[in-house]
C-alpha cells in the first residue's frame, strides 16, 4: 500500500477522494493478501468492535466522507494488518495451542497477528511504514507517553512492541520507544531468550506458535 499518510489525489473524474482512497486499499489488500477474488466490505464499525471476515470476505472500516491523515493512518494500518493475516496465518494450526483463559488467549492472538505484520513489514517497505505509524498512533492514543511503569502498558500493547522491536521490520516511534524502555526497565534480559527464539521461528507459525505459548506462560 502507498506509505504517506496524507490522503491520495483524486484522478477520477466524478470520483471522490473516499472513493480512490476505498479503490486503491481494495486492490493492495487484494494484492497483498494475494488473494484477486476476495470481497472487500467497507461498513461502519463502532469504536468497540473489531473489523475482520474469513477467507472470501474481508469487512474494512468505512472511511470518513473528509479523510485526515490520522483517519488514513489507522485505515492503511488496519487494511495491511488484515490482509496479511490472511497471507500467513492458519486458523487450524492456530487453534491447537489456544489457551482457555481468556487473557492468555488474548496474548495468544496478539502475538500470532504481529508474527504476521512482521513478515509483512520485512517484505514489503510500504506496509512496513503503514504499521509503524498505525502501531504509533495506537499507543499515543492510549497515552503511553507519559507511562511510569509496566502496570500502565496494556499486556497486548506490550508485546507488540516486543516482538516488534526483536524481530525488526517495523520502525518503533517515539511513544513505542518509551513503551519498550519501560519494559527494559522492568524485565531486564529475561525476555531476551524467548524473544530470540520468537524470531528465529517468525516464518514457521507451527513452531512460532510453542514460542509464544512459552513466553505467555
Amino acid at each position: 500500500m502507498a506509505s504517506k499518510s496524507s490522503p491520495p489525489p483524486s484522478h477520477d473524474r466524478g470520483l471522490s477522494k473516499t472513493e480512490v482512497f476505498k479503490a486503491a486499499t481494495t486492490a493492495a489488500v487484494k494484492a497483498i493478501a494475494e488473494k484477486a477474488e476476495l470481497n472487500i466490505v467497507y461498513t461502519p464499525i463502532a469504536a468497540n468492535q473489531k473489523a475482520g471476515g474469513s477467507s472470501t470476505e474481508l469487512r474494512l472500516p468505512m472511511p470518513p466522507h473528509k479523510l485526515t491523515p490520522e483517519n488514513v493512518i489507522r485505515l492503511r494500518g488496519a487494511a495491511d494488518a488484515m490482509a496479511l493475516k490472511l497471507r500467513h496465518h492458519n486458523n487450524a494450526v492456530h487453534a491447537r495451542r489456544m489457551p482457555v483463559n481468556k487473557d492468555a488467549a488474548d496474548a495468544y492472538n496478539v502475538m500470532e497477528q504481529t508474527r504476521v505484520e512482521v513478515l509483512g513489514a520485512q517484505q514489503f517497505r510500504g506496509v512496513s511504514r503503514n504499521l509503524g505509524a498505525a502501531l504509533e498512533q495506537r499507543l499515543s492514543l492510549e497515552g503511553y507517553q507519559a507511562a511510569r511503569n509496566y502496570s500502565q502498558v496494556d499486556l497486548g500493547d506490550a508485546l507488540r512492541v516486543l516482538i516488534h522491536d526483536r524481530c525488526g521490520g517495523v520502525a518503533l516511534g517515539s511513544a513505542g520507544k518509551h513503551v519498550r524502555d519501560i519494559l527494559r526497565e522492568e524485565f531486564g534480559d529475561r525476555l531476551d531468550r524467548d524473544l530470540a527464539e520468537l524470531k528465529d521461528s517468525v516464518h514457521d507459525q507451527r513452531k512460532s506458535d510453542r514460542k509464544s505459548t512459552r513466553l505467555n506462560s
